[in-house]
């Protein structure tokens, strides 16, 4: 069987059956308006992917923690949180299967060929590659993959020399403050909490994302 595998942003042509995985619904709205064909809903079958991998999901994420010595590294990255708005890992993995499930049902059912649409480059380059070892036949049509996963590359690597300079940043002030603090820190109490990064960005203020009333509560106990 054979799978065509596009970006959403591509000039596609299509009349036949056609999938979109990605997780922006405008974007999927708006390769609707550029193909005539029938596109197949996996919704159903991304439920049913969830119920069946899950625990396998968790085993592996455990079996990471061991690996990794329940070391700092580790329980400081989004997977080790297992909060899936904070990463997209488990949804895309949910993806992918949905539409091995999907193509292999079409193939017994004697589908010569399908369309897939997706919305990240990087989930392209994962199904492609994960396909291909199931023995499909694939053809990555986007036009300028790798002009595009060359720039999506490039911003990775500016948001990462970005946060290493905010961490030393942070660093340093850390550093100059603490020499010039004369608190006792026997009577403190240090607080980890996820912080707001957006509103942080915008207004510049440090508000708890889950417990935004918990400064205001604690300053009333004291």
């Amino acid at each position: 069987m054979k799978i065509n595998i596009n970006y959403h942003k591509d000039n596609i042509k299509w009349k036949s059956n056609w999938i979109f995985i990605g997780k922006n619904y405008l974007n999927l709205k708006n390769v609707e308006k550029k193909i005539e064909g029938k596109r197949l809903n996996i919704s159903d079958l991304i439920h049913k992917v969830f119920d069946r991998e899950i625990q396998r999901y968790l085993l592996w994420t455990e079996q990471q923690r061991i690996l990794h010595k329940d070391s700092d590294h580790w329980w400081m990255t989004d997977l080790a949180g297992k909060n899936n708005l904070n990463s997209d890992f488990f949804l895309f993995i949910c993806h992918i299967y949905s539409v091995l499930d999907l193509i292999s049902n079409l193939k017994e059912k004697g589908e010569k060929e399908i369309l897939i649409v997706c919305d990240d480059i990087y989930l392209i380059n994962t199904l492609g590659i994960f396909l291909k070892e199931k023995k499909f036949n694939i053809k990555l049509q986007s036009n300028f993959f790798i002009i595009r996963n060359f720039l999506a590359n490039c911003k990775i690597i500016f948001k990462i020399l970005l946060s290493i300079i905010s961490s030393i940043h942070w660093i340093i002030i850390s550093k100059l403050e603490k020499k010039s603090s004369s608190i006792n820190s026997e009577n403190n109490v240090l607080i980890h909490y996820s912080m707001d990064v957006n509103k942080f960005k915008k207004e510049f203020k440090l508000e708890n994302r889950y417990f935004p009333y918990l400064k205001d509560y604690l300053k009333k106990k004291i």
